[in-house]
């Protein structure tokens, strides 16, 4: 599948009151101009070992209600079935090539969901090996710094993947990366990027400024190894965004918690996951993902303005709890002594309480038709039976009340039979 292009409609995201409250700008600030006056010491290795604890714990799983979860509980892929994609919202499509995009790509935009297990990214092409072809990087790098030159990082960062696609470990292509990324606050994705031009040419023309973006950026990340996104990662961002410009919350939410299922700890998957959430009136799942971000770059290029959004937003209350259901088994044992005395209307009086309780409280069910069959009332106790079995086909009084049923059916008909006649 070709890489998406979706410059003009990321250009447009940029410039509307639907992308990022957080920016406040056309144009990310560099990932190391936070607000926060001065930057802290690097943690050291014991902090570094606590908080890495602690992010996993916090962030290794999560849910967001009707559309998707990730990390542990995330269903296997066989039990989980195929995505869909939402419904409601308008949903791109293929179109002529928007201005400024170049004609070389293809234009077709395949926007069903990845397919395979979440947890294993494809190839940097998603479905197929992609050849070695220096020639197709020259020309992807070319455009690709054309697109930086504009400040379309997000176009220039698509072309620089490609570029390394046909050509594994180009240095340009890598560094240049590791800038547009920085320049859009990818604050993990561009110091992995940084890191691997140096482990390229440790000594090349950019190995200087690499150094520098690295010690600017090390702050940022409170300690965690950065980790670039996966070239699938990549594009569930890049279409969730895309949906955010069109207004489509649902179809984006569900891109930002794939790209989460892909890599719980991305902290821009959250942040747009947690505008996403916002604008569909979610404000308590909007809050904990604009907190997530912050848990994850307190000193993020975007801190400033998520702290700004969560002031904005106040306190949310999250839905007030279900009353506790009172505990019924004191209740149950009463009625269960009453039965062992012959007390049969007591035992159907208390189970009664129950019921009222608990409608379908097996044990209840199955008590109340044995005290009605100690009353005589034989009908009602077959009709008791009948429930406690519809209810509870297989529970622990299952047999009894099979057996109570045939010692009722057996005791009526034998009632209504009229007397045999012995023949002389």
């Amino acid at each position: 599948m070709s890489r998406i292009l979706l410059s003009w409609a990321l250009a447009a995201a940029l410039a509307s009151p639907a992308h990022v409250h957080a920016q406040g700008q056309d144009q990310a600030p560099p990932a190391g101009q936070d607000s926060t006056p001065s930057s802290p010491q690097p943690p050291d290795q014991t902090q570094k070992k606590s908080k890495m604890s602690r992010l996993k714990d916090k962030f290794s799983s999560g849910c967001v209600a009707g559309i998707g979860c990730w990390g542990e509980k995330q269903k296997p892929d066989s039990e989980a079935g195929p995505q869909k994609a939402p419904e409601s919202g308008p949903a791109p499509s293929s179109s002529p090539v928007p201005a400024g995009q170049s004609s070389s790509r293809g234009t077709q935009v395949d926007l069903s969901p990845p397919g395979g297990s979440a947890d294993k990214p494809a190839a940097p092409s998603t479905f197929e090996m992609t050849p070695w072809d220096p020639h197709r990087a020259a020309k992807d790098l070319e455009v690709g710094d054309l697109y930086r030159k504009q400040g379309n990082y997000r176009a220039a960062i698509s072309r620089y993947r490609d570029a390394l696609d046909y050509k594994p470990n180009d240095a340009e292509a890598t560094f240049r990366m590791a800038e547009s990324l920085e320049k859009l606050g990818e604050v993990e994705d561009s110091a992995a990027y940084y890191q691997s031009y140096l482990k390229i040419l440790p000594r090349g023309d950019s190995a200087a400024a690499s150094h520098q973006a690295l010690a600017r950026l090390e702050p940022l990340l409170g300690g965690r190894p950065p980790q670039a996104r996966s070239s699938r990662g990549e594009e569930d961002l890049q279409l969730g965004e895309f949906y955010l410009a069109l207004t489509n919350y649902p179809a984006a939410a569900q891109r930002f918690v794939h790209a989460l299922q892909l890599d719980p700890y991305d902290s821009m998957a959250h942040l747009r996951l947690a505008q996403a959430l916002e604008r569909m009136g979610r404000a308590a799942e909007a809050h904990e993902q604009y907190e997530a971000y912050l848990e994850l770059l307190p000193r993020g290029p975007f801190a400033a303005g998520v702290r700004k959004e969560l002031a904005k937003m106040g306190p949310v209350q999250a839905p007030p709890l279900a009353p506790p259901k009172p505990d019924m088994t004191p209740i149950l044992e009463a009625a269960e002594h009453e039965l062992d005395a012959g007390n049969y209307a007591a035992a159907a009086e208390r189970a009664r309480q129950v019921l009222a309780v608990e409608a379908e409280n097996p044990r209840a069910l199955f008590r109340l038709a044995q005290a009605l069959e100690g009353m005589g009332q034989r009908e009602q106790a077959l009709a008791g039976y009948r429930h406690y079995l519809k209810v509870d086909p297989n529970g622990p009084y299952s047999v009894p009340a099979l057996l109570a049923l045939d010692r009722l059916a057996h005791d009526r008909t034998a009632a209504t039979s009229p007397p045999s006649q012995n023949p002389r």
